[in-house]
């Protein structure tokens, strides 16, 4: 069984019948779960939880393979984004406090804004309705690496630098970290605390959640927690262990373990905790535009599904992490589920799933094949598959082109930073196509072949239905495209040509340098995340180019004068 990446909206349209008692899952999926995920392999734990207790849970897996640590009831698990409502319910306590409005603009407790935060409000950043721009796609088009460099300082300085906004405020909705780094950043005005010990002191303290925080820079791994790593099929067990040196509180952040997380839960009905704050988090927000099927409120989605039963629910993924909550409220159900080899397991998907089994007498969960247990098979002639494939992705946005070669060890991608990602084939040809499996991904791919001339395109790569087509010639850059872009709430980004005439380098202002190539008035990059378009003046000469992704929108970059 595979999943997509979009997997969970879906669920959406399902007319489910109610269960008067919760259903446990079976021996079987634990068994299964613990047979595919070993003592070699990744896993996670899953908890379904009524009336705020845990009625039944799970441990797969290691959380560290090195050191040979199995997941158990003690292994402190990263939630993600899922603890945007964590930040959120801080907000909504301080509301309660009366040391704030949501109605109030950002600017009365960020001065550092520019002056359009004096039109943001603070239930805007929590609605994702700000058109506050991403900051951790913000950080990745100036070419930093988010994983290593991603402090809350950095976030903050790249939030302040941006001169516009994606749109005006309340008028539409755009995925936002920044927003919530924000509010962690208001929440630390306000009070005149770090976020993590306020945090400690009036939530995890008083709910005795005991295991339960933040990462800080002074300790930013906590005693128990499990370990993130990716798919890797040139490492000897499979999996390459990641290492998140910072990121930013508020947008991301909790780490706790299923127990401690039962009294989260078991606080949305008792209320014993921010009882004011509990009653907003748990009703629907007025409705995000944009979202009429799944509003995004408060750090949570609420989803009203076709029986009219009430979802809400949230994800979160972080170089390996994988993290999913749903919580019925009619129901008093909740299933949380977590794993540490993101994507190759889904806790988004996990949890939902869980949550119509206990809740809806749906089919039992199923465990998804691992794709390393493919056998791969021999192909010749793999000129086939070489070449340069374009594509526009639809999830995040962005397009670029991907260029795959012919090494000793069979077909690889070649990526940006040069490595080379080899693909397995693991079948043959078979209805016009031929899957491959693909290093570092848990996801297969498929070419669509002709007849007479090899691969005319392939999918799968993301786990979503991105085409990627193979380019049959590729055009000439133009060598006026060479020159220094500027832009102030980004830096200046250096184009170059290369010895090939149909590809350009682009040297982005952190130190990244990924190659391009030229379609129309497009250029599309080996990194892929971003739209960019060539714009010209009257007579046709380059003066500027634009960057856009699905979570920033307008950026101009100005050719410099030599």
């Amino acid at each position: 069984m595979r999943f997509s990446k979009l997997w969970i909206f879906a669920l959406s349209s399902l007319i489910l019948v109610g269960c008067t008692t919760p259903k446990l899952a079976t021996s079987e999926f634990k068994q299964q779960l613990s047979q595919t995920y070993g003592v070699d392999q990744p896993g996670g734990a899953y908890a379904v939880y009524h009336n705020g207790k845990i009625i039944d849970q799970h441990f797969f897996g290691m959380a560290d393979i090195e050191e040979q640590r199995p997941f158990d009831a003690d292994t402190q698990l990263y939630l993600a984004s899922v603890s945007k409502h964590f930040t959120t319910f801080a907000i909504l306590m301080l509301e309660e406090q009366g040391k704030l409005s949501l109605q109030d603009p950002i600017h009365n407790y960020l001065p550092e804004m520019p002056d359009y935060a004096n039109d943001v409000t603070i239930e805007q950043l929590m609605m994702n309705t700000s058109g506050i721009r991403d900051d951790a796609t913000l950080l990745r088009m100036h070419g930093t690496d988010g994983n290593s460099e991603a402090s809350t300082e950095l976030m903050l300085s790249m939030i302040y630098r941006q001169q516009t906004l994606n749109f005006a405020p309340g008028s539409d909705y755009i995925y936002s970290n920044a927003g919530f780094t924000l509010l962690a950043e208001i929440i630390e005005n306000i009070t005149e605390q770090s976020f993590e010990s306020w945090m400690q002191e009036n939530v995890f303290v008083p709910l005795e959640m005991e295991n339960t925080g933040y990462p800080t820079p002074e300790q930013f791994t906590l005693p128990m927690q499990a370990t993130a790593y990716l798919l890797d099929h040139s490492s000897e067990n499979n999996f390459t262990s990641q290492t998140i040196q910072e990121t930013a509180n508020g947008a991301t952040g909790v780490v706790t373990t299923l127990a401690d997380l039962a009294k989260w839960i078991d606080n949305f009905d008792s209320r014993k905790v921010g009882a004011a704050a509990v009653s907003k988090l748990m009703s629907i927000p007025h409705a995000a535009p944009r979202l009429p099927a799944a509003q995004y409120g408060y750090g949570l989605s609420y989803s009203v599904m076709a029986d009219e039963s009430l979802w809400i629910q949230h994800g979160g993924d972080l170089s390996g992490y994988s993290a999913g909550l749903v919580y019925l409220p009619e129901q008093k159900i909740a299933a949380v589920a977590f794993t540490n080899a993101s994507p190759n397991i889904p806790a988004q998907a996990y949890a939902s799933m869980l949550i119509q089994h206990a809740a809806f007498d749906a089919a039992a969960p199923e465990v998804p094949e691992l794709p390393s247990t493919a056998q791969a098979v021999e192909l010749t002639d793999l000129g086939r598959f070489t070449g340069i494939y374009t594509y526009s992705r639809q999830y995040f946005g962005g397009s670029g082109f991907i260029e795959i070669i012919e090494t000793e060890r069979g077909l690889a991608i070649k990526q940006h930073d040069g490595n080379e990602l080899y693909l397995t084939p693991i079948s043959e040809l078979e209805r016009g196509t031929i899957s491959f499996m693909v290093a570092g991904s848990p996801y297969e791919i498929t070419f669509r072949m002709t007849k007479s001339s090899g691969a005319r395109s392939f999918s799968g790569l993301n786990g979503d239905d991105t085409s990627y087509r193979r380019a049959r010639e590729v055009q000439q850059i133009d060598p006026e495209l060479v020159g220094t872009y500027f832009s102030p709430e980004l830096g200046a980004y250096q184009l170059e040509l290369t010895d090939d005439p149909t590809k350009l380098v682009i040297n982005f202002p952190a130190g990244l340098t990924v190659e391009a190539i030229q379609k129309n008035d497009e250029i599309l990059t080996k990194w892929g995340s971003e739209y960019i378009d060539i714009i010209r003046d009257e007579s046709g000469s380059i003066t500027a180019l634009t960057l856009e992704t699905e979570r920033v929108r307008g950026i101009v970059l100005e050719k410099q004068q030599p």
